[in-house]
């Protein structure tokens, strides 16, 4: 058993706070107020956009995950097969999560899903539990859109693994296998290349034995396990980002904690080695502690890459000081340079937290929190058609307000989000809350159609529609609406300028529900459909008066 230096053992204890911190604070999407979900993580499937999966974790008694995934664009979310609470207890029956995250996820070229999550894990039927605290990071895969998975045999499930003692009070790492193994990313090379359909996983390693820094794995196709374990960058890193480019490039951003820098690196031999890092930006506080918060506990640099058809990179980031300082920057050069940090209030006007980026040939998205002096918050995206040169107008993408003044700092809205997007579909993971109480949804803007409105799901819920017809309609359209309770709902029609112009109330049963709208009153044009039960939980959809 060996202690690390002392500015490591700072990272290590900040890690074991996060994880211990996000067991009790990440907020609910669904409708239950029992357990609550955050930090959640959106993919697309290459072969067929219609098909996307969803993960978050989910807290009450204990840290869990859910997955969900949809055949229709995101229209509606079906729940996953996988268990990965009891996939858990089958491993490890003696032990209890006492924190984890980091859901992850990345398609292949053949369609194979990867996911990725971290446990840390407690056997509370040990008097000496905190002398052997382990650290589990796992990986599965799907063959049908996140419907089921499966795990590989024995320690091949694991990409990392690692003990930690705490027994004395300081934290302390048993040298005994890989280390902690935490916040991670995975990437795959879609190209025909020499690495072609290789799967990519990149993570803050600490280990004496194996290193500090950020490490990349990979899984080659056919494998059974992520091996070949790369140091890519030694030092003190957190919220490293990797994406490959169309020439089989694999690209990294990151924070180096120590120094306050977003840094970055690439490689060009399929993760054999990497480039000197980069300086993009010097900061001034990355990683805040509790002294210097402005919006939340859970504020950070947390940089988001993404790369355009020309593979062009974009990334952005947030600093923190008196305020939240985001910012934006491209590279033209596969990395070799990078354009000055360009402020994201030039666009934007107000704070922007947990910036995120997506990008699809010539379009590229920014989206974030839009926080006012007063604290006050709305989602909204800029969008680019011209490789990121220039940006249109900020989208407004949630509904309603969020006071982060009014709910606190300790409210879980995510160390991180993320978007993606086709070339005329944008998807925003954004979080509304209301009071402690935070849900979130999927918002999924049709960038193509000027006229067209920002549709809301909700990622876990007790109700779905299944049918809106005829859409367009002249004089009544119906909705067929599933629900697993009787319950009121409400029924909204708003207009492209956010004005309310119909509003009804319904008893819902339990089962199918149909439901006549009379449209014959309403000017022709587009208008927004929304419907909310008594939790609070909403979806919205398009319809069209001709």
């Amino acid at each position: 058993m060996k202690i690390f230096t002392q500015s490591l053992i700072i990272l290590f204890t900040f890690i074991f706070k996060t994880l211990l911190f996000a067991q009790g604070y990440d907020q609910a999407v669904n409708s239950s107020a029992s357990d609550q979900e955050g930090e959640a993580h959106i993919a697309i499937n290459p072969l067929d956009s219609n098909k996307l999966v969803v993960g978050f974790m989910q807290t009450g008694s204990a840290v869990g995950f859910k997955i969900f995934h949809s055949s229709n664009g995101g229209d509606s979310w079906q729940e996953s097969q996988l268990n990965i609470s009891a996939s858990l207890q089958d491993f490890f029956p003696s032990y209890t999560p006492a924190g984890g995250g980091d859901i992850v996820f990345a398609y292949d070229k053949e369609g194979t899903l990867y996911c990725s999550w971290i446990y840390l894990l407690a056997n509370p039927s040990d008097p000496n539990y905190l002398s052997n605290l382990l650290w589990r990071s796992f990986w599965a895969k799907s063959t049908d859109n996140g419907q089921t998975f499966t795990f590989e045999d024995g320690d091949n499930k694991f990409f990392g693994k690692g003990v930690l003692d705490l027994s004395s009070g300081q934290l302390q790492i048993v040298d005994t296998e890989t280390g902690v193994c935490d916040r991670q990313w995975m990437a795959v090379d879609m190209t025909d290349g020499s690495y072609s359909n290789r799967t990519y996983i990149s993570f803050l390693q600490g280990s004496i034995s194996y290193g500090f820094g950020l490490v990349v794995k990979t899984l080659n196709d056919q494998s059974t396990a992520f091996e070949n374990p790369v140091l890519a960058y030694e030092g003190a890193i957190q919220h490293a980002n990797i994406r490959v480019d169309k020439n089989g490039i694999l690209h990294c951003s990151f924070i180096n904690t120590e120094q306050n820098t977003v840094l970055y690196i690439n490689s060009s031999d399929g993760g054999q080695t990497f480039s000197d890092p980069y300086l993009i930006y010097q900061g001034i506080s990355l990683m805040p502690n509790s002294n210097n918060i402005v919006i939340n506990n859970r504020e950070s640099g947390s940089p988001s890459l993404a790369i355009d058809g020309d593979d062009n990179l974009h990334l952005v980031w947030s600093d923190i000081d008196s305020t939240v300082i985001s910012f934006y920057s491209k590279s033209t050069d596969n990395g070799q340079s990078w354009t000055d940090p360009q402020p994201l209030t030039d666009y934007f006007n107000d704070m922007v937290f947990m910036p995120v980026v997506s990008a699809k040939e010539n379009k590229v998205s920014i989206g974030g929190n839009i926080v006012n002096d007063e604290l006050k918050s709305e989602y909204k995206i800029i969008y680019s058609r011209d490789y990121g040169q220039t940006f249109l107008y900020p989208k407004l993408m949630s509904t309603d307000i969020i006071d982060f003044d009014a709910v606190g700092q300790d409210v879980f809205v995510g160390d991180y989000s993320s978007a993606v997007r086709t070339y005329c579909n944008i998807y925003s993971l954004w979080t509304q809350c209301v009071g402690s109480n935070c849900q979130q949804y999927v918002a999924k803007y049709f960038e193509c159609n000027s006229t067209s409105i920002t549709e809301y799901t909700p990622i876990n819920s007790t109700f779905s529609i299944d049918k809106i017809y005829p859409n367009p309609a002249t004089e009544n359209f119906f909705i067929e609406l599933q629900s697993e309770n009787n319950e009121q709902f409400s029924l909204e029609i708003l207009n492209l300028k956010g004005q309310k112009i119909f509003y009804d109330s319904y008893d819902i049963v339990e089962r199918e529900n149909r439901i006549s709208i009379d449209l014959s009153k309403i000017a022709k044009g587009n208008y927004l459909l929304k419907v909310k039960n008594e939790s609070g939980i909403f979806i919205s959809r398009t319809i069209i008066k001709q």
